[in-house]
């Protein structure tokens, strides 16, 4: 008896099946702050005129001393303007007995400061009603110019001039007496520096 013949089968191929895929997830996005943005002191936001808040505040305060500064000549100028006494011409001889009555006064007021650079001054009589006085220093020259609102009105009084006025020179090379006691080495002392006088009293001094 013949068995029949058996064939061998192939089994299919067995298919790989392929990885699955896992995938990621969109990333979010991440907010990013802008960097603060310094703004540099020379370019401070400007206005239409092209100036910084910086500088209108410099302009300012410039502005504000020039209108005070104003103001005070223009005050300065409206006193000495009031004196409306009858305007007599000045001469050599009449100036010379007032400023020596000037002087004296400044003596028993105390100011010898003022009385010490008046005396070592020299002046002359310009015209009618102009006197050029000359000072040793421009240090004396500022001390007149405080002054001048408490000084000319009283002369213009007492030369019955109301137009009466001073040009102030500056001669530094005004020779010094020569000195040998010790009160005539203060005195040169205090020419140079006329606080001195006003220590000298204070202290009551003598010389």
């Amino acid at each position: 008896m013949v068995k029949p013949s058996v064939q061998a089968t192939t089994p299919p191929p067995v298919q790989e099946s392929e990885p699955t895929k896992i995938e990621n997830p969109p990333a979010e996005p991440i907010a990013v702050k802008p960097a603060a943005v310094v703004t540099p002191i020379h370019s401070l936001p400007q206005d239409s005129s092209g100036l910084s808040a910086i500088e209108k505040l410099k302009l300012k305060i410039a502005n504000e001393k020039k209108n005070q500064q104003a103001a005070a000549e223009q005050q300065e100028a409206e006193i000495l303007k009031e004196t409306t006494y009858e305007s007599i011409p000045l001469t050599t001889e009449r100036f010379a007995l007032i400023w020596n009555a000037f002087l004296e006064q400044l003596a028993q007021e105390k100011k010898m400061s003022l009385h010490v650079i008046f005396k070592n001054a020299t002046w002359q009589t310009i015209d009618d009603c102009t006197i050029e006085l000359t000072l040793a220093s421009t240090h004396e020259k500022e001390m007149f110019e405080e002054e001048r609102i408490n000084i000319v009105p009283g002369l213009r009084q007492s030369a019955k001039n109301s137009k009466l006025d001073f040009i102030i020179r500056v001669n530094s090379n005004i020779q010094k007496t020569r000195v040998f006691t010790s009160a005539e080495k203060f005195k040169a002392m205090a020419e140079r520096n006329p606080t001195l006088l006003d220590l000298k009293n204070l202290l009551e001094l003598e010389f």
